[in-house]
């Protein structure tokens, strides 16, 4: 979460929860002990909250600059001598990759409800 927030600088729960792919008890929690111990603000003290923006702390932006430095570098090692145009394809076909398998697991779930 602080990754995400440093990177857009403001965010809903809601949009954490799609971003980090947590659900939305969850990310509650979540949201809760980031603003607990001072790494996170919410525009609101309302009780519903889901979809106020969240904004880093100074303290929740030095730990999320820390975070996405260190992701930047083992990115960057990661993909070492990989041109753009080949990390685009790979994407690319990763992602067909999953449609396809996701085809699959659907096929599988719906023979599954039919047998019952």
């Amino acid at each position: 979460c602080l990754y995400y927030l440093y990177k857009q600088r403001e965010l809903t729960a809601k949009e954490l929860c799609d971003l980090c792919e947590e659900d939305k008890a969850n990310m509650s929690r979540i949201v809760d002990y980031l603003e607990r111990n001072g790494y996170v603000l919410c525009a609101t003290q309302s009780r519903h909250r889901y979809r106020a923006p969240l904004s880093l702390t100074e303290q929740g932006e030095v730990i999320g600059r820390h975070i996405a430095e260190r992701i930047d570098r083992v990115l960057m090692a990661a993909g070492e001598g990989v041109s753009e145009e080949e990390r685009r394809m790979m994407y690319e076909i990763l992602s067909r990759i999953h449609a396809n398998l996701q085809k699959v697991c659907d096929a599988y779930d719906e023979r599954k409800k039919t047998r019952g």
